[in-house]
């Protein structure tokens, strides 16, 4: 089992309980250019200046080896010098004349290697937990600790080595289940964390990494590896996991907001409810928040809502205030409203505000002047009415104790409830779209049901880690989940039978609130005891590529986002939009004199980021075609022209030929060559469906070398026409049939055909063949 890979070069040295090195001049063709047999298990092996370091340990004492290899002459590798450990040796790093060894219980060994005959150890280091793997970045050692029966903590540590034989300890951070491999990629460590999945820091301050969070991957991490924004997981039996590297990453907060409750976002602005009342904070800079104004209020504040100019302020037992926000930055109080109950939740919709007010159940109000807001209907619910939602014409209450209530709203000032779910806990908040609504559902988590029949909801999926699940926001695929000790939660709820958690973040108190601001990708978590965090997601770049139908990329094409910016395809028909704006939103190409396939695609941030591909093809074209005859022709995008000729006697009555670029799937065996049509025949503004002509019509289709690449044979090219799922030579569809002429030294293709329909130019598909090699 291969233990280490350290790549110097045109030399990988790896461990797999031996010693190898191998030549990787040419990938294609790995050779095996020396090896040693090392005594136990060789676990891992760092290189600097023409010598190999490896570490090996025994199942007998002495438990740890340090071997130093003179790789000067790869193909010969000649050990120079040893010394033992009284426990496991399980990684190594170098700096300046110094191995530090990762020695599991004993903790962090210092040997001196200036004299690779005879290493000199120096002194030992304990760490926190048992020592299983080091990298070093400047003067810091980063090592990932595990968690032992006593005294022992799995996690990951910083260590100072600015003078190696007088190691300080300036940071450690626990983490849950056993760590075991680390990486570093600039300013980001990657760290496998066994059953706790993949934990991310930010490193760029080495004393004081921060937290970027877990990403759980349903099977055991053992080991990482990261190049660019890629990270590679293995996971023992489980294989290899790919993931996308876009950490949300800590950019302000408030802490003396010490009872944090609800957040929402206006503007540039965060509105944050505690139990002092209402803060306005000035978020224009993310990683400095200010609060510019403070209103003290009666009560708790448990919801914010901002509709029409006004902002609407759930002050549980105090009831509901109205405040103008014209001014964000300064909110003006315009009235307020008791309630019996305790106000937990506020949704304002045109000219209507449901509340959820506690014991007392949904009141609904008329709010067309907000100024008098005026109670309409109150609906005792049964429960304790916490939450509620909104989608299209059905209003979601979380109940508490009485699950999820579902409404029609056809009268918006009378509420109908038309559905119930129990969930199994809690129902605190709720949100919805489409067929699905998700409940932040207390000790038993996220809930997602199937709503698609609101009389007989359903559910389908649930996560649940046994914190308690306050609140929650949905953005596109993504629900943003505050789970009490458990932090801020993000997972993709695009397959709702099986939610994904992607990133987790730790928060000083219990996670109770969470507002998202899409368009500047920040969410806002409400934690009380802990105040207020304002986290970022960063690293998301949305791409997608413009290419024509032979499948080369195309420049110069404009790409717009309905959430606003675009951006422009390159040489290779990238087109990248950097920091987009969180949630669903539709791409739509445009370029004159061009037409795409598809349209437009909708895709959701920082989800459905793979796959986005538009076809660029020539617009149609139509000609008026009398008894005299006529023509019409195109130029596809890679300059080449397709003529069409319909001689004198070809139809008996005028018709518009109407000729349409596309692209189509080839028949088996078959390759597509990058150029295909639709051609039809209208008469007085309707379709002739199956139009034949009299006369064969001719075709002169050009093509270029760059549409020959996935045809086995250029000879092998013909023009084939279907008008059903059948494809046939495109000359049978006359009679007798006709001929054709393929002139490979001049790229052309010369046809005929006497119906309209479908049109495709196809050859052999190129095919290659590897050896079988049978050994005895």
């Amino acid at each position: 089992n291969l233990t280490s890979l350290t790549i110097v070069g045109d030399y990988a040295y790896l461990t797999n309980g031996n010693f190898h090195i191998a030549g990787i001049a040419d990938p294609q063709n790995l050779t095996s250019v020396g090896s040693v047999n090392i005594p136990g298990t060789a676990l891992d092996v760092a290189v600097a200046a023409d010598r190999a370091y490896v570490v090996s340990s025994n199942f007998a004492a002495p438990y740890g080896h340090l071997r130093i290899f003179d790789v000067l002459t790869p193909t010969a590798p000649l050990e120079l010098g040893s010394l033992s450990f009284i426990a496991e040796a399980r990684a190594v790093a170098i700096t300046g004349t110094h191995a530090i060894v990762a020695n599991d219980i004993v903790g962090l060994s210092i040997v001196d290697v200036a004299n690779p005959a005879t290493p000199q150890l120096r002194r030992t280091f304990a760490t926190n937990g048992q020592a299983y793997d080091i990298a070093i970045k400047g003067n810091y050692a980063f090592v990932a600790t595990a968690s032992c029966a006593v005294n022992c903590a799995g996690g990951l540590q910083v260590i100072d080595l600015a003078d190696p034989v007088n190691p300080t300890d300036v940071f450690f951070s626990p983490l849950p289940s056993q760590p075991t491999r680390l990486t570093i990629q600039a300013d980001l460590l990657l760290l496998a964390n066994g059953n706790g999945g993949l934990a991310q820091f930010d490193i760029s301050d080495p004393t004081a990494p921060v937290n970027l969070g877990l990403t759980a991957l349903g099977a055991k991490a053992v080991a990482v590896a990261a190049s660019g924004n890629d990270a590679f997981v293995a996971t023992g039996a489980s294989g290899l996991q790919h993931l996308t590297l876009t950490p949300t990453t800590l950019d302000g907060g408030l802490p003396n907001l010490a009872n944090a409750l609800a957040a929402a976002f206006l503007d540039d602005y965060a509105y944050i409810g505690d139990g002092a009342g209402l803060f306005v904070v000035d978020t224009s800079t993310v990683e400095a928040p200010v609060i510019v104004r403070q209103i003290a209020t009666a009560g708790w504040v448990y919801d914010i809502a901002f509709a029409a100019g006004y902002a609407y302020v759930a002050i549980d037992e105090a009831g509901l205030l109205i405040f103008d926000v014209s001014n964000p930055a300064d909110p003006q109080f315009v009235t307020s409203l008791d309630t019996p109950g305790s106000v937990q939740a506020i949704l304002v919709a045109g000219d209507y505000a449901y509340l959820a007010d506690g014991a007392t159940g949904l009141r609904v109000l008329d709010v067309s002047d907000p100024t008098q807001p005026a109670e309409l209907t109150v609906i005792d619910t049964a429960g304790l009415a916490r939450g509620l939602a909104l989608d299209g014409a059905t209003l979601y209450l979380a109940d508490f104790d009485r699950g999820l209530r579902i409404f029609d709203l056809s009268d918006p000032a009378d509420p109908a409830e038309i559905g119930l779910y129990n969930t199994p806990g809690e129902a605190r908040a709720v949100a919805a779209a489409g067929n699905y609504a998700y409940v932040a559902d207390g000790f038993n988590g996220l809930r997602i049901i199937d709503v698609t029949q609101p009389a007989n909801p359903a559910e389908v999926g649930s996560f649940s880690n046994f914190r308690y699940a306050h609140d929650l926001q949905l953005s596109g695929s993504y629900v943003y989940l505050a789970n009490d000790s458990g932090g801020l939660q993000l997972f993709d709820v695009a397959n709702p039978a099986q939610p994904n958690l992607l990133d987790t973040k730790n928060s000083a108190g219990l996670a109770w609130g969470v507002a998202i601001d899409p368009g500047r990708r920040l969410i806002g978590l409400a934690d009380r005891y802990g105040g207020f965090y304002l986290y970022r997601q960063d690293g998301i770049s949305l791409k997608g590529t413009v290419v024509q139908a032979n499948g080369h990329g195309f420049a110069g094409i404009t790409i717009n986002s309905s959430a606003g910016g675009s951006a422009v395809s390159d040489a290779g028909g990238l087109f990248i939009f950097n920091e987009p704006a969180l949630g669903p939103q539709i791409l739509t190409p445009t370029g004159a004199g061009y037409s795409f396939l598809p349209a437009s695609q909708t895709v959701a941030v920082p989800t459905g980021l793979a796959n986005i591909q538009f076809v660029v093809l020539p617009e149609p074209v139509q000609a008026n075609i009398s008894n005299g005859g006529g023509s019409l022709s195109y130029t596809a995008t890679n300059g080449v022209t397709t003529t069409l000729t319909v001689p004198p006697g070809a139809v008996s009555s005028a018709v518009t030929l109407v000729l349409t670029p596309t692209v189509v799937l080839p028949p088996a065996g078959h390759a597509f060559a990058g150029h295909a049509f639709v051609l039809a025949a209208y008469q007085g503004g309707s379709e002739l469906p199956n139009f034949s002509f009299d006369l064969p019509v001719s075709i002169t289709l050009d093509y270029g070398d760059d549409d020959l690449g996935n045809i086995g044979h250029e000879s092998s090219l013909a023009l084939y026409w279907t008008t059903s799922q059948t494809w046939s030579l495109a000359g049978a569809s006359c009679s007798p049939p006709a001929s054709s002429l393929l002139l490979t030294d001049q790229n052309q293709l010369q046809t005929a055909f006497c119906r309209t329909g479908r049109f495709g130019l196809f050859g052999d598909l190129s095919q290659r063949f590897l050896p079988i090699i049978l050994r005895p």
